[in-house]
């Protein structure tokens, strides 16, 4: 691969690429990762990210949700800057209102840490994307249907090649055309 802004990579050592992507795809360790699941359904909901730090929602009304290797936590904005406010590896939350859409605004959403028993009411809920009876993501009408999760946990585990499987067929299929063209492969 490129170093140093080079933009160029000669046509024979393609051929070295390839084997370095069998290895990732065939041997490497990827290492960990940590996920907040469904506990319900074993969903994947959010997998922790090191740029963000393991923030995943910016909320409207200041509250911030993010899951990182020591769980699941809500960290609030304020003038002087971000605080946590709830933590848990383990969580329930309780939607106050089976119409919660229509009472969102006025209603707080109850999460508790099943390991503490320490509640926290925050105005928005944890959300997940859900299929529509007919499996779609989106109705006819390009509706999505939102989810609440009852119960969520943290989990660490193993990443696996399949997960970067997009990114290794898209780079494998430059450098099979090096090797068949002879060209070289300009970044």
């Amino acid at each position: 691969m490129p170093v140093n802004g080079q933009r160029l990579t000669p046509a024979h050592v393609a051929p070295r690429m390839l084997e370095e992507l069998l290895f990732f795809s065939t041997k490497a360790d990827h290492g960990q990762t940590t996920v907040l699941l469904d506990t319900d359904t074993g969903e994947e909901l959010q997998e922790y990210i090191a740029d963000y730090g393991g923030q995943f929602h910016v909320g409207q009304s200041g509250e911030n949700f993010g899951v990182d290797e020591e769980g699941f936590f809500i960290r609030r904005d304020l003038d002087e800057g971000a605080k946590e406010v709830f933590r848990a590896m383990r969580i329930e939350q309780k939607i106050p209102d089976s119409n919660f859409e229509g009472v969102r605004s006025q209603s707080m959403v109850e999460l508790i840490n099943l390991d503490s028993g320490l509640r926290y009411a925050c105005a928005e809920p944890m959300i997940k994307i859900g299929r529509w009876p007919d499996g779609r993501l989106q109705n006819v009408a390009w509706e999505i249907r939102w989810e609440y999760p009852a119960r969520m946990h943290v989990i660490k585990r193993k990443k696996e090649s399949s997960e970067f499987e997009d990114v290794v067929d898209s780079l494998r299929a430059i450098f099979e055309a090096a090797v068949k063209i002879g060209n070289p492969i300009y970044w």
